[in-house]
């Protein structure tokens, strides 16, 4: 049994869905889940990569604005996935980015490139950014 006693043994009923699954995850495991589907359904399931995505709508809308103002901005997610949908749109809008994460090869270059001011856009994922970086360039 999964623990959520509206189904009956994980299959449903005629009146209820089939268990998700989601009744027994861990609490941490769960907001996980819940923090990545309120960013993009893709993130949590590979049959919606393909859905719009308002937040990236938005996103993509302010840094047009701050870059078009002259300025240059900093993204931070902790899910790289989110920003892999962000690096395909900025691509797609041909805006000019950094991107940094744990498997970022030559680090230095992509900070160097972004403190040059080659691009206005700096896409980091939280583990990647909190070590060892000092960005002042950005407003």
């Amino acid at each position: 049994m999964c623990g959520n006693e509206r189904s009956s043994e994980c299959g449903g009923t005629p009146r209820r869905p089939r268990c998700t699954g989601l009744c027994t995850r861990e609490p941490a495991s769960f907001t996980r889940l819940l923090r990545q589907l309120s960013l993009h359904a893709g993130l949590v399931d590979d049959a919606y990569q393909d859905l719009p995505c308002s937040k990236i709508d938005a996103l993509l809308e302010q840094l047009r604005d701050v870059t078009d103002g002259g300025h240059r901005a900093l993204v931070f997610s902790q899910f790289t996935g989110f920003l892999g949908k962000v690096r395909s749109r900025l691509d797609a809008d041909e805006v000019p980015y950094c991107y940094l994460d744990g498997k970022t090869r030559d680090r230095a270059a992509v900070l160097r490139r972004f403190k040059d001011g080659s691009a206005p856009v700096f896409l980091i994922s939280l583990k990647a950014g909190g070590f060892g970086l000092n960005l002042t360039e950005a407003d």
